[in-house]
């Protein structure tokens, strides 16, 4: 079972959800500013977003590429966003800068020169002001086999859905957190847990 953990970086505004391999009274959870009462928003409207990917070394389950896989996962966001809306460029495959003004979702060995630990699939690294989300880059993990496919993982052993981990990823982006992390935790079958598994849309509570 893969498993995604939730860093606040208070003194350096920096925000890094992880995701591994293997609340409050909400049934959802918001990243919260220092404050722990506002959650972290974007400014409404258009929140644009480089798609700097890889073409797959061999052809995906589905027939999609890497960019096109997230994508989809983007456009499932679209659709239940009310203020804002994620906007996409395709952009020649390359590393992220962290702090650079910009939305990056990349493939690389390393979290900004940083070491992955050994069960980390994916990382969404945020920028903030205050409350306010100034910035939102996406790392998958090149240590993993990375696929996209519908439904159980038993299905594609030692290749992971990058569909699924980029919608909870992107949860992390728009502000969500892990509900079944929270304070108490809760128990949900939903995209945002903090372990990945058979779900691979967005559920109720994502959108809630």
């Amino acid at each position: 079972m893969r498993a995604f953990t939730e860093r606040l970086r208070q003194p350096a505004a920096l925000g890094a959800a992880i995701l591994l391999l293997g609340g409050r009274a909400l049934a959802f959870d918001y990243i919260t500013d220092a404050s722990g009462f506002f959650p972290l928003a974007w400014n409404p409207g258009a929140v644009p977003i480089q798609l700097k990917l890889p073409a797959p070394a061999s052809p995906l389950v589905d027939g999609t590429t890497y960019n096109g896989s997230v994508q989809t996962a983007i456009d499932q966001w679209n659709a239940v966003l009310g203020t804002i809306q994620l906007t996409t460029q395709i952009a020649p495959a390359s590393g992220n800068t962290n702090g650079n003004g910009v939305n990056e979702v990349v493939m690389a060995s390393s979290i900004n020169g940083s070491a992955f630990s050994a069960n980390t699939l994916a990382v969404a690294l945020t920028q903030r002001n205050g409350s306010l989300r100034t910035e939102g880059d996406v790392i998958f993990n090149t240590a993993f086999t990375w696929d996209s496919y519908r439904g159980a993982r038993s299905q594609f052993p030692g290749r992971f859905d990058i569909r699924r981990i980029a919608l909870h990823e992107l949860g992390h982006v728009l502000g969500l957190d892990h509900p079944d992390q929270g304070t108490p935790p809760q128990t949900l079958n939903v995209i945002m847990n903090s372990r990945s598994g058979d779900i691979d849309t967005l559920q109720s509570d994502d959108i809630a």
